[in-house]
């Protein structure tokens, strides 16, 4: 191995080691302790078939069981754990994609698989308050790796027809945003696919995707939610001008949510379709600018199902890691093709490329690193303060907070001793009431 060579694969693996700690340096969030109040009346088997019933049709998902039943434990890191594990299987398949078109050596798809990590974590993440780091929330993991590996387990050459129409069941009983995106690219391919057992895999995983589509959108929960999260937004459609003013928050909260990084990929993605099929599409009728930029249609249509109840959505950031989940999907397919038909020239740009995303994420992921660790410890200090005040009222203090600049505005205590999760930690600890002191 050359110097270039060596010192890409020791950031590779500095920047792996880093994320992986990442996960052990987590606490229990305020929603967290919602959920863990109620595991003192049932078991967390018992929790999911009633939030099926009367909140969330997804709550038999694989996400949420393994979100519930690891926080039915008191390990925190347990769920984020497994989230780190799946988000890092996440871009191993990825890197397979990559491997499909041209061979990779074993080294090659580490660097890879770290690489698509990097790219993944700086894409859909700016800080602790996201999905990866949140236990309540890490089921959005679990459902963006069952559509990458259902999708990319369709496309391998001897496929196990009932296996596939179980992941992809699996996997449809997800957002139904995203849901509804991938069903449109498998719509695409099948009608642009020429070969038939191509054309029967895919209506197989269609099939599955649909099945637990269904499950999820019929649940009485799913309809009891909707409308409990005022339903149709009425008000955005009732005139233009209004409808304006929804898009306008909409695009506006769309542009925060998405961090740099999302917007240099899709150029990417951009940029090596035509480099890798200039002439064609050229020449080429508006099918096939649907088909090549099919993951691209899909990130927007998981968008818009959120456009009937949009005031939901610009209120929840973790709902954009299904556009982040689209838009990597276009960057590698076009990465790997671009791979394959300009190997030289992929040699000679990756390396720096490759370097240089370690190098910001190293330096963002040991930020958040020692800012997680700060925070622990802050909160092992707060949980012996809950300990102590046992069936007294307690009064944070601006020290007992987590505190700044690490997480000034920590979510899971307010000022009102009344609010639900302030109720929840006070039941928890066996506090008599909790809440805090103005920030000042």
């Amino acid at each position: 191995m050359s110097l270039k060579s060596i010192t890409l694969f020791l950031s590779a693996l500095l920047a792996f080691l880093l994320f992986a700690l990442n996960a052990f340096f987590v606490w229990n969030w305020g929603d967290d302790f919602l959920i863990k109040v109620r595991f003192f009346n049932c078991t967390p088997f018992d929790f999911l078939v009633n939030d099926y019933w009367s909140f969330d049709g997804r709550s038999l998902n694989i996400g949420y069981f393994i979100s519930r039943y690891a926080l039915y434990t008191k390990w925190p890191w347990l769920a984020t754990m497994i989230a780190s594990i799946l988000f890092f299987a996440s871009a191993y398949l990825l890197t397979s994609l990559v491997q499909f078109y041209t061979p990779l050596k074993r080294i090659e798809r580490f660097i890879l698989s770290v690489f698509f990590t990097a790219i993944l974590w700086l894409s859909s993440f700016y800080s602790l308050f996201e999905t990866l780091y949140w236990q309540t929330g890490m089921l959005y993991i679990v459902e963006v790796f069952l559509m990458y590996a259902a999708y990319i387990y369709s496309k391998q050459n001897n496929v196990n027809a009932i296996l596939l129409f179980v992941l992809s069941l699996l996997a449809g009983m997800a957002s139904p945003g995203a849901v509804m995106a991938i069903l449109f690219v498998l719509i695409i391919e099948y009608y642009f696919e020429k070969i038939d057992l191509n054309k029967r895999i895919t209506l197989i995983s269609f099939s599955g995707f649909l099945v637990g589509l269904l499950i999820v959108i019929l649940s009485p929960g799913s309809i009891s939610r909707f409308n409990s999260q005022g339903g149709f937004d009425n008000k955005a459609f009732s005139n233009i001008h209004d409808l304006y003013f929804r898009l306008h928050q909409f695009l506006d909260k769309f542009f925060i949510f998405n961090t740099p990084m999302i917007w240099l990929i899709l150029l990417a993605g951009v940029f090596f379709i035509y480099i890798n099929r200039y002439k064609v599409l050229l020449s080429s009728n508006s099918f096939k600018y649907i088909y090549e930029f099919r993951w691209l249609l899909a990130a927007l249509i998981s968008l818009l199902f959120y456009f009937p109840r949009m005031m939901y959505y610009i209120t929840s950031p973790r709902l954009n890691i299904h556009f982040v989940f689209f838009v990597m999907l276009f960057f590698v397919s076009q990465l790997a093709q671009f791979r394959s038909l300009n190997l030289n020239i992929y040699n000679r740009i990756s390396m720096g490329f490759q370097f240089s995303i370690f190098i910001i994420f190293i330096v963002f992921a040991f930020y958040q690193l020692w800012g997680s660790a700060f925070c622990v410890k802050k909160m092992e200090s707060r949980i012996e303060l809950y300990k102590l005040h046992k069936g007294k009222d307690l009064v944070l203090k601006a020290n007992d907070l987590i505190g700044p600049p690490a997480t000034r505005e920590f979510i899971d205590v307010t000022e009102d001793s009344s609010y639900a999760i302030n109720r929840a930690v006070a039941i928890y600890f066996g506090l008599k009431s909790i809440r805090k002191e103005k920030y000042r």
